[in-house]
Order: C-alpha cells, then sequence, then structure tokens
C-alpha cells in the first residue's frame, strides 16, 4: 500500500510510525513542513517564518505536485487541530474554547475548512484519514495550560468527529481514545514529557492500534 503521511517529521512517534508501515513492506512518504534525520527520508515543505496554522496554505501548491506525483492510496494526517481550538475575538480582545458552547460552531467551520481544502490538495481519489487528539499533561507548559484540559480535547474530537463523520471520504482514526485507554500517569515513563511517546511506546502503538486501523480506513484489512 502507498501511505502519504502529513506530520512532524521531527517527533519520535512520526519516525516510529513511518518505519513500521515500510517494515512491513508498505511504501511511505513523509511531508513535513519541520525537517527530520536524514535516514527517514522526509519531502521538506516550504515553510516560511510564520506562527502555526499560518504556515500551512503556502505550502499547499507544493504539496498537492508532491503527491499527484506519489499517487497515495490513503492520505494519514497527523492533525493540528488544536490552532483552532481557541480564537481570540477581534472586538473584544478575549479568548473564546471550543469548551464554550458559543465558540463550538466556529471551530466546526474552521475545521470543516481544513478537510475541504485538504481533499483539494490530495485530489479525488485516496483515502483520508486523520487522528483525533489525546489527553497530554504538557509538563513544559506553565499554568493554565489549555493543551492539558481534559474538558477542551473531549470538545474539540467530539466537534472533529461530527464534522469528519458527516463525510463519506474522511475517516478519524481514534488516536485519543487508544492513547487515553492506556490510562498513562503523570509520571508513566512512555511519554516521558507528558506529549511525546518514546520510541518504544511508539512502535507499539503502530502494532496494537495505528497499522490495523489504518489499513481498515484505506480498505485493506
Amino acid at each position: 500500500m502507498r501511505i502519504a503521511t502529513l506530520s512532524n517529521a521531527a517527533v519520535g512517534h512520526t519516525q516510529r510510525w513511518v518505519e513500521w508501515f515500510r517494515g512491513r513492506g508498505h511504501e511511505v512518504g513523509l511531508w513535513s513542513l519541520e525537517r527530520g534525520p536524514d535516514a527517514l527520508g522526509a519531502h521538506p515543505l516550504p515553510s516560511l517564518p510564520l506562527p502555526g496554522a499560518l504556515r500551512y496554505p503556502f505550502a499547499a501548491p507544493a504539496l498537492a505536485r508532491a503527491l499527484a506525483r506519489f499517487a497515495p492510496d490513503v492520505v494519514l494526517v497527523m492533525s493540528s487541530a488544536m490552532e483552532v481550538a481557541d480564537f481570540r475575538l477581534a472586538a473584544a480582545g478575549e479568548w473564546m474554547s471550543v469548551s464554550d458552547t458559543s465558540g463550538r460552531a466556529h471551530v466546526a467551520r474552521e475545521l470543516g475548512a481544513r478537510v475541504e481544502a485538504l481533499r483539494r490538495i490530495v485530489g479525488p481519489d485516496p483515502a483520508i484519514a486523520v487522528t483525533t487528539g489525546p489527553y497530554n499533561d504538557w509538563r513544559m507548559c506553565r499554568a493554565p495550560c489549555r493543551v492539558s484540559d481534559r474538558t477542551r480535547m473531549d470538545a474539540l474530537n467530539a466537534v472533529w468527529s461530527t464534522v469528519v463523520g458527516e463525510r463519506a471520504d474522511v475517516v478519524a482514526l481514534g488516536y485519543a481514545a487508544h492513547l487515553n485507554a492506556w490510562r498513562m500517569a503523570p509520571t508513566d515513563p512512555r511519554r516521558p514529557d507528558g506529549v511525546h511517546l518514546t520510541p518504544a511506546a511508539a512502535t507499539a502503538s503502530a502494532s496494537q492500534w495505528l497499522g490495523p486501523t489504518l489499513l481498515e480506513a484505506a480498505g485493506r484489512a
């Protein structure tokens, strides 16, 4: 199977997941805004010195051309949906969140627009699989830390799953349910910084969850 992965190449679990699929005979291409190890063979995307989500639109044309050449069976997207989970009202200058009823409709529109843009980029044929976001315990984040707010993540994943569930051509992969089920304690060595998996844990995650789930999403189970 030909798998196109859109994820941060500098992150250990991305590297291990790519290696896991390649080790089982799948052809995997990785496209990233961040540089990874040379041995991983990630394809760098143009990245302007802009914050977060503002970088993505500028990389879209290059990514679309690359995916047309690669012709994947499935596109795996490690979503960065947290970048639209909180937003500042232009007039009042206050923050609203996906945890607020008044903020959910905005977040749903933003996520829906991302899915539409993603489909235009990858073309009409390949299956698209996007991951939900697990709980984090980001120990480098100063309180109050929205990334570690479990209520917020539950609300975000509910909106994300609803947006994706309304489309027949996109599948939401339950990374949140998978990783949260491990019931990791704050000091669990599998996520030493409270967010990122160790190499061994990432390999176990690929074997127990991502591999079977992605194959099913691509219709190859």
